[in-house]
């Protein structure tokens, strides 16, 4: 798995996408679909360029969201950076998502993260958000994070 540490290098946003989409498989972001690598960097170039989609960057984790109803948004996460440094640019992303008065979001992800997530179990027990868990009976990881109102970063 491509990784590269944000804090020694800051990858541009449009370079983080196919380096996460070549780690984990169009598979993963595309799972409904039989894409192949460059049938999914087609679709996702289509997809970024939508006047529906959030994009945002924190360090070398790149957030692909849509709003839905009800102040909630839904996304899928490219990451490219360390899963100790996805941690802190997720602390930032839910930052964001509170300035944007987001209070629930959902996104798929892998396992690895998962781990890191568990890893860092206390530095979100301080935040003023509710991070949950689930696994599906394919074996995905969808993350539930119910956004509060004191500012997390």
């Amino acid at each position: 798995m491509e990784m590269m540490d944000s804090k020694q290098e800051l990858l541009k946003g449009p370079s983080i996408i196919p380096i996460a989409l070549n780690n984990l498989g169009a598979d993963h972001y595309y799972p409904k679909r039989e894409y192949s690598f460059t049938q999914a960097m087609i679709a996702m170039a289509k997809e970024t360029t939508s006047d529906k989609v959030d994009i945002v960057q924190a360090g070398n984790t790149v957030f692909l969201s849509y709003k839905r109803p009800k102040n909630s948004m839904v996304g899928r996460i490219f990451n490219a950076d360390t899963p100790e440094n996805f941690v802190t640019n997720l602390l930032e992303y839910i930052s964001y998502l509170q300035k944007k008065k987001i209070t629930n979001y959902e996104v798929y992800v892998e396992e690895i993260l998962v781990q890191a997530l568990n890893s860092f179990k206390t530095v979100f027990e301080n935040i003023d958000a509710d991070i949950r868990i689930s696994r599906s009976e394919s074996g995905e990881y969808l993350m539930d994070i119910t956004v509060g109102k004191e500012k997390v970063r």
